[in-house]
This record gives structure tokens, sequence and C-alpha cells, in this order.
């Protein structure tokens, strides 16, 4: 597999990902709980972006950034300390935390275990 389209794929998913953790206070009716719903965008952009940085070939420090964000999602609501928060939250920046963690974490592997592309 080639590195440029691989990475495309894995950005492409993290994108969609952050896609979902930037609508999320909308959808949970969480716009006014102002850190939960500020944690979420924040924390969603900086996914985004750095995300299409790795669709166009920043793939080692954006995969850093999208690890440590992804991480920080997953464990976010209980180091914030939002237990007020309904069950639903909490399990959605769990899962798009540990998802976006994962997919970034398989980056960075398959970034230093795959072979150098060829250019013609």
């Amino acid at each position: 597999m080639q590195k440029q389209s691989y990475y495309s794929t894995t950005g492409a998913i993290n994108l969609l990902l952050a896609i979902v953790l930037l609508v999320s206070p909308w959808f949970l009716g969480l716009t006014s709980v102002h850190t939960e719903s500020g944690n979420s965008w924040i924390f969603g952009a900086i996914i985004a972006i750095a995300s299409i940085a790795v669709m166009y070939g920043y793939d080692r420090m954006a995969s850093w950034v999208t690890l440590m964000c992804g991480v920080w999602v997953a464990i976010s609501p209980w180091v914030l300390r939002l237990h007020g928060l309904g069950w639903s939250a909490r399990t959605l920046d769990l899962v798009v935390g540990i998802a976006v963690a994962v997919v970034s974490a398989i980056d960075l592997w398959t970034l230093h275990h795959l072979p150098p592309q060829k250019t013609a």
C-alpha cells in the first residue's frame, strides 16, 4: 500500500471523527454546558486541522497531535469533572477519543514500519 493513500484514508477517518465531536454538543443538547461544548469544539477543531495536515503529507507531527488530543478527549469528562452530564456525552467522548487515538497510533506505527515510497 502506498503511504500517501494510506495517510489520506486515516486522515479522513480522523476528520470524520472530529466532525462528530464538533457537532455533538448540538445533538446532545449540551450547548449550554460551556465546559463540555467548549472542550468538544476546541479539540474537534484541532483534530480536524491535524487530520487535514495528515492527508496532505505532514504526517509525523500531525499524527502526534491527533494522538494526544484523542487521549485528552477520552479522559476529559473525568478530568474536568463533568459528572452531571448524561452517560451519552461521556460515552461519546470516550469512544471518539479512543478511536482518534487508535487511528493516530496506527498512523505513527506505519510511518516507521512501511517501506519508503519510491518516486519516479
